[in-house]
């Protein structure tokens, strides 16, 4: 079968949708693809913005981690269960995050006009260890927010500390219900000063800071600004991405949901987080793979029918919910840790927080790093 038109015969095989070489989230009918490969959004483009710079925050790495792509079913159980006693034995090696669960007075507005409250628990809670932690001491602030998807939390931060601040955006996509204009909005309409806010559309691998630095911190019509940089989900490697950003211009303290740890990838670590890992025995990309794999257990909800003690017959691991659960935050504790012992090589007081409570998010661990 096919599909004709009056310029074309279609077959079967031209109509066939296949995954677009730019972005395989969609897809394309294969007649079009050298047609929609011109005109794809997800097409590289020639930057030119000066806080563009290819590749800066990436270490060289010499391996390929192409070659050490498989999934953790595909392991013999034995070797499953080698890797496991590792990990867990350098986890329980590993001290334990604060219980420090806080909340901002300027967030009970939003609070009682929810209805599912994650976001403004979590909010709240990141608010309140902002406060603790300097953030809205100074008069004029450049706060850089990583991951900022649609600004929310810049936008609560301004309410914090509504003066002329700098608000610089990052994220790698275009999102809609932005906060950008509410933030401007907002002032107006309160007699605040009106702050600038600064959107960089950029995957943070590429971003420059040093350009606002320059720009906005050091500026030469006054005195230094404080800095500081934050996010609410910095997604897996995104994290690591950021972190070895902010080594080219440390900030004054650094707040960072933590999140995704299965999306983490070897060549965003830092060459000093990929030695830690090795000191601990974990040594090369694929037992990191291994390791980054097993962090989805600590975040795996219970299937339908099944209990907590349950699950070990159908599993490749032969292991029950529960225990899987348990590996699984060890593994995600490991590269918290990881990001922990990077901020203290930059010369910070670094420290891991349960910043809400478990049925708020699994995803409860927060990085905070304070001059």
């Amino acid at each position: 079968m096919g599909f004709k038109t009056k310029q074309k015969v279609f077959t079967d095989e031209d109509l066939e949708q296949i995954p677009c070489p730019l972005d395989p989230k969609h897809t394309i009918a294969r007649h079009r693809l050298a047609y929609h490969l011109k005109r794809c959004n997800a097409r590289p483009i020639e930057r030119t913005d000066p806080y563009y710079h290819k590749d800066l925050n990436l270490d060289s790495v010499d391996d390929d981690s192409q070659q050490y792509q498989f999934e953790l079913c595909q392991l013999p159980k034995e070797e499953v269960h080698e890797w496991i006693n590792l990990f867990m034995r350098v986890g329980n090696s590993l001290s334990s995050p604060d219980t420090e669960v806080l909340f901002h007075p300027m967030m009970h507005a939003r609070w009682n006009e929810c209805s599912n409250k994650k976001h403004a628990t979590q909010q709240a809670s990141l608010l309140g260890h902002m406060e603790k932690s300097s953030f809205f001491e100074s008069p004029e602030s450049v706060y850089f927010e990583f991951g900022a998807g649609r600004a929310e939390l810049s936008h609560y931060v301004h309410h914090c500390r509504p003066k002329h601040n700098v608000y610089i955006l990052i994220d790698r996509d275009s999102n809609r219900l932005k906060h950008d204009s509410r933030i401007i909005k907002d002032s107006q309409l309160n007699g605040w000063s009106i702050p600038e806010v600064i959107r960089c559309k950029i995957d943070i691998k590429d971003f420059k800071i040093q350009h606002f630095m320059s720009q906005h911190v050091r500026n030469e019509s006054g005195p230094k600004k404080p800095h500081f940089a934050y996010s609410k989900h910095l997604c897996g490697a995104a994290t690591d991405l950021t972190l070895n950003c902010l080594r080219h211009a440390p900030p004054n303290a650094i707040l960072i949901a933590l999140c995704c740890h299965h999306h983490c990838r070897w060549e965003a670590l830092s060459v000093r987080s990929r030695s830690q890992l090795e000191k601990w025995g974990i040594h090369g990309i694929k037992a990191f793979q291994v390791l980054r794999q097993m962090t989805g257990w600590g975040t795996n909800s219970l299937r339908e029918q099944m209990q907590a003690s349950g699950g070990a017959d159908t599993h490749y691991s032969g292991l029950t919910h529960e225990e899987r659960v348990q590996i699984g935050l060890k593994c995600k504790h490991i590269i918290n840790t990881l990001r922990k012992l990077e901020c203290e090589r930059m010369g910070y007081n670094a420290r891991l927080v349960y910043y809400v409570n478990t049925d708020v998010t699994l995803e409860n661990v927060a990085l905070l790093a304070t001059k």
